[in-house]
């Protein structure tokens, strides 16, 4: 019998009408051997978790490890690249994109498609306005809303830039035709999955 059973059956010979509130009232006043060894496999199951943390990761926590370290590959391998177009990062590049692509989103629109905080967003979208990057226009319907838009200039240099970030080193170059159409289909399904969860489009949707 598991400890919490036999504490149960301690308390309903005790309180044979009790109920589960009751029975979380006695739990709280009463100190028993059983709740003893409830706390005491619940110790055990703390000190496994931290184990786990620091000691062996399991396959799925690897996974989000190798997620995360291959996204900095890209930023490390990107970042002379942008610079010759005096963009600072993959994330400024992705909200010039996006607005190359899908013109006319609001500023909150365009952050929250991004996952991008609006604080850092917004200090990125002003220096680009003043750049002359960026145009704000009123919204037809509703003069509180402002939209925005890639100028001629932005335009260009993000051509200009797609066409750098051709000689981007290919982080996928180890892994066969095959094995790249697999991994593929599989973010994108966990790109349907967390799109769908945090409310934003899903990039296979955006771009296509």
């Amino acid at each position: 019998m598991k400890p919490i059973e036999q504490l149960w059956k301690s308390f309903e010979n005790q309180h044979p009408k009790g109920s589960l509130t009751d029975f979380g009232v006695w739990l709280i006043k009463n100190d028993t051997p059983e709740k003893e060894s409830v706390k005491q496999n619940t110790d055990q199951e703390n000190s496994t978790a931290k184990k786990k943390v620091s000691g062996k990761m399991t396959s799925t926590d690897m996974v989000g490890v190798f997620i995360s370290r291959l996204y900095r590959f890209i930023r490390m391998a990107s970042k002379d690249l942008l610079a010759k177009h005096d963009i600072a990062s993959i994330d400024e590049f992705a909200l010039l994109a996006t607005l190359l692509v899908h013109p006319g989103m609001t500023k909150t629109e365009l952050l929250k498609q991004n996952l991008m905080e609006i604080t850092t967003g917004s200090e990125m979208l002003k220096r680009y306005v003043a750049r002359k990057w960026l145009l704000e226009q009123r919204d037809k319907n509703d003069k509180r809303i402002t939209r925005l838009s890639l100028s001629a200039k932005a335009q260009h240099i993000m051509f200009a830039c797609m066409q750098t970030l051709d000689d981007i080193e290919d982080i996928l170059l180890p892994l066969n035709s095959k094995e790249q159409e697999t991994l593929y289909h599989l973010l994108d399904r966990l790109d349907a999955y967390h799109s769908e969860k945090h409310q934003v489009k899903q990039v296979s949707s955006m771009i296509s």
